[in-house]
């Protein structure tokens, strides 16, 4: 009997918060899932965004910068507002309920397999399984490159058994001590988990009461490149008149150029003056992307 989008939903919803348990997070069990899966993570280019605050923002802006770039770009956020879908993005297409149900009942019998086998002691937690039907999507779906932000620290986060070409880290202070530490060096360590040996690593500029944090990044000796994003002076921003749902749009102006950002709130406002800069000044960044793409950014769009 096929799968409905409700019973996946309502299936999903029954694992329950991992974070209400005394599971202890493992990323050897999210690697066994997507080994079963046949790897789609590794089929997808990848940027992953840690930190405490701004990641889902920052998520969300380069996904639209790379999209208007002409690149097929999966976003994968957390949490939701109002449907799961939310999470789960292709070119700011939130996944269809037929889509959901197909690949969450390819993700579950996959993990009723490897539980039923003893491969895993206990079934995916809510959050393994919409991670990883996010990797099966985007990679079944032709995905050129997935934006993912981190739901919990970064080091043993299910998101992190990608191999990111790109890490950035938002900016950090203290959440979820419980699980992360009680220092801000602590948090760092975890937030620093998705650095790669080979890939880029973009910090954001910290708090200067949390220096600790980001001396503990910058010497952190994991990541080939180091960028340091510094803020942007947003120039003239002009709020739009038409009324929205939830929140203020809003258009971004400098020099003579007019980007248009569409994310709503003045949060946005704060997060874009972080993500902006990341591409403008680093731009040989996401070149590593685009040599790998066979092409180039037009110059009309980072600069």
């Amino acid at each position: 009997m096929p799968v409905t989008y409700e019973s996946a939903v309502h299936n999903l919803l029954e694992l329950g918060h991992e974070l209400a348990s005394n599971r202890k997070f493992d990323l050897a069990h999210m690697r066994r899932l997507a080994a079963a899966l046949g790897n789609p993570q590794r089929k997808l280019q990848s940027v992953l965004i840690a930190g405490t605050n701004g990641k889902g923002s920052t998520a969300a802006t380069l996904a639209s910068i790379v999209q208007a770039a002409g690149y097929r770009t999966g976003l994968y956020t957390s949490p939701h507002l109002l449907r799961v879908n939310e999470r789960i993005q292709i070119n700011q297409e939130p996944i269809s309920d037929a889509e959901f149900a197909v690949i969450y009942d390819r993700v579950e019998r996959c993990a009723h397999e490897l539980v039923e086998r003893g491969e895993l002691p206990w079934h995916p937690s809510f959050f393994e399984m919409l991670t990883a039907m996010a990797f099966e999507y985007f990679a079944s779906a032709g995905v050129e490159m997935a934006v993912l932000e981190v739901g919990l620290g970064g080091r043993l986060d299910a998101t992190n058994i990608v191999d990111p070409f790109i890490s950035v880290i938002t900016d950090i202070d203290f959440d979820h001590q419980n699980f992360l530490g009680n220092t801000l060096p602590e948090i760092a360590h975890e937030k620093a988990g998705i650095l790669r040996s080979k890939g880029a690593v973009v910090l954001l500029p910290q708090h200067p009461a949390h220096r600790a944090a980001h001396a503990w990044l910058m010497h952190r000796p994991s990541a080939a490149v180091a960028y340091w994003a510094w803020p942007v002076q947003l120039g003239v921003l002009r709020l739009l008149s038409q009324p929205r749902v939830m929140g203020t749009a809003f258009m971004f102006y400098s020099n003579s150029n007019q980007w248009a950002e569409g994310l709503e709130g003045w949060h946005g406002v704060d997060q874009l003056g972080d993500a902006r800069p990341r591409l403008s000044r680093h731009r040989e960044v996401l070149t590593q992307f685009e040599v790998s793409r066979g092409r180039e950014l037009g110059e009309d769009l980072i600069r």
